[in-house]
Parts: structure tokens; C-alpha cells; sequence
């Protein structure tokens, strides 16, 4: 009988210490899984600040090779008029598909 009072005052005992363990365990988790989710919002942020900054810098392209276009409308040196608007065609297109963007408004 003493070997059993003995078996469960130890079992007693320990289920305490199990369970502070394993609640140090799963904090622990919690805790990294905190700062890895940390680590990731200010990484897509600063792609999405990156994509913004493109998105912005093509629409300033458009809108430059538009306005050449109008005072140069045969080209320049070589350069056709065509392969302007071919140009301007395929950056908006990458300008349309950045257009879920949320974007503040760009600073000149």
C-alpha cells in the first residue's frame, strides 16, 4: 500500500508542474508566433510602400510619354512614335494590375 500512496502523492504532485510546463511552452509559441507576425506586417509594408513608390513613378512615366507624344508627334532620333505608345500600352497594364493598391497620395 505505501508503494501506491506513494505512486499517486508523486502523480499529485506532478500533474501541477506538467501542466506549468506545458502552459510555458505554448506561451513560448504564442510569444514567437507574435514576433514572426510582427516581422511579417512591417515586411509587407514596406513592399507594399515599394510597389506604390513603382506604381507612382509609372504613372509619371504615362503621363510624360503622353504629353511628348503631343509635342512630338512623328518621334524623336529614331524613336517612333509607335514604340511610345507601345511603351505607354504595356506600363498601364502594370499600372492596372497595381490598382488594388491602397496608396497615400505620393509627394513630388
Amino acid at each position: 500500500m505505501k508503494l501506491v500512496t506513494l505512486v499517486l502523492v508523486l502523480g499529485v504532485l506532478a500533474i501541477p508542474g506538467f501542466v506549468i510546463y506545458i502552459n510555458h511552452e505554448q506561451n513560448q509559441r504564442q510569444d514567437a508566433i507574435a514576433e514572426l507576425s510582427a516581422r511579417t506586417d512591417a515586411r509587407l509594408a514596406r513592399v507594399g510602400m515599394a510597389l506604390c513608390t513603382f506604381r507612382h513613378d509609372l504613372e509619371e512615366r504615362v503621363q510624360g510619354s503622353r504629353e511628348f507624344l503631343r509635342t512630338h508627334p512623328h518621334g524623336f532620333l529614331g524613336i517612333s512614335p509607335a514604340a511610345i505608345r507601345l511603351g505607354i500600352v504595356n506600363q498601364q497594364r502594370t499600372i492596372d494590375a497595381l490598382s488594388d493598391l491602397k496608396c497615400a497620395e505620393m509627394q513630388p
